[in-house]
């Protein structure tokens, strides 16, 4: 059976599914194996990336500008909402989502992006939510673990996400409306994010979820 959605509920399970999407709002706490918490490790983050950055051939390839994939974040975007039974039409994703890894620990994203959702609600009616994200994260980095010479698990502290911001917009029938919607804080949430680095590509896979975000070396 097809499953159908109000606007309000759209978007809601749009927003929330993006934000898991993107993994640029809210935090993560680090974990280390041994059942200790990296942030009550001696070493700072800062310290601690620079203290593994001449052994990590990971670290020294991930260093850097990053552009996110945005068309195949759209991609996963459909696929998953079609997953959860809803009716999707089309999913497409434009603008840019750039990320920067720096030696001394901080991790910066600065996101200017569109998600355009449509929607078959059945009875020819056809519902097309675009989500506009704007705004810049930043945050400090660390490894959970040891890494390997291509990957590893990171977390993250210190998110400054004051300034990244979500528009949402809804049509059914040709008639707008803003949709409000607030992405939630996931600073409490326990997620540690595998990383993958070569051959100048660099993957971003936040534990628990479905999606993978690809990026290529900014230009």
């Amino acid at each position: 059976m097809r499953r159908t959605m109000n606007a309000a509920g759209m978007s809601a399970a749009l927003g929330v599914t993006v934000v898991l999407l993107t993994g640029c709002t809210g935090g993560v706490s680090p974990t280390t194996t041994g059942g200790s918490s990296a942030a009550s490790s001696a070493a700072s983050p800062s310290r601690a990336a620079e203290a593994d950055a001449e052994s990590s051939g990971i670290e020294s390839c991930m260093i850097g500008d990053w552009q996110a994939d945005v068309a195949d974040l759209a991609i996963q975007l459909g696929e998953q909402m079609t997953a959860s039974g809803v009716s999707v039409a089309a999913s497409d994703g434009i603008g840019e989502q750039r990320m920067s890894f720096r030696a001394d620990g901080t991790l910066h994203f600065a996101t200017d992006m569109t998600f355009v959702l449509s929607v078959d609600l059945g009875d020819g009616t056809l519902m097309t939510m675009t989500q506009h994200h704007t705004g810049d994260v930043a945050a400090a980095w660390e490894w959970s673990g040891e890494p390997t010479a291509d990957t590893g698990l990171l977390g993250f502290s210190d998110f400054d996400s004051s300034g990244y911001n979500v528009q949402s917009t809804i049509e059914v029938d040709g008639v707008s409306s803003d949709a409000a919607f607030t992405p939630p804080n996931m600073a409490a949430a326990d997620v540690p994010t595998r990383v993958s680095c070569a051959n100048g590509m660099l993957t971003t896979h936040p534990e628990g979820t479905p999606f993978a975000t690809s990026w290529l070396r900014a230009r």
